[in-house]
């Protein structure tokens, strides 16, 4: 699956997946079927050059928790990603996510029937930026207010002499 992320491969990724799985993506949003995770991926990242996408692409590096819990032809599993994006219209940056999938034995091959795909929305880096970008605003409206109240009083100055 990391493989068909990493590869921008949709096939590659959907066919680690039972027909009926469900993905939660990182923006929540759910997608059911092959057709619906399809449709979500090519709407999400611009795979033929379309500038109507969000992203150019999407990378992962993920990492499993702990070993996988069986329950018998049911497995469930967890752990850790560390997910770079490409946007179309701003910087590359990254998210520290987590997922968690549940996968299912049927003729005796395992396929994702479930994944969710989740990251922290208290403390992440594109919330890091965003405080940032804050602290900029303010400190520019400040300064232009300073200079607005400067010109004003020259102003007054100059009108007082005349």
């Amino acid at each position: 699956l990391v493989k068909g992320i990493n590869e921008q491969n949709i096939e590659r990724m959907t066919a680690q997946m039972d027909e009926n799985a469900t993905v939660i993506w990182l923006n929540a949003e759910a997608s059911r079927g092959h057709a619906d995770i399809k449709a979500y991926y090519r709407r999400m990242v611009s795979m033929d050059g379309r500038a109507d996408a969000i992203l150019k692409k999407y990378t992962t590096t993920a990492k499993v928790a702990a070993p996988a819990r069986f329950f018998g032809d049911l497995a469930v599993a967890d752990g850790t990603m560390v997910d770079e994006f490409f946007p179309i219209k701003r910087e590359v940056f990254k998210l520290n996510s987590n997922w968690s999938v549940t996968c299912l034995k049927r003729d005796g091959k395992w396929k994702i029937v479930h994944l969710h795909l989740s990251s922290n929305v208290f403390n992440n880096d594109l919330l890091d930026e965003v405080k940032q970008m804050v602290w900029y605003g303010a400190a520019g409206g400040l300064l232009a207010g300073v200079l607005l109240v400067l010109g004003i009083c020259f102003l007054r100055k100059r009108m007082r002499r005349a």
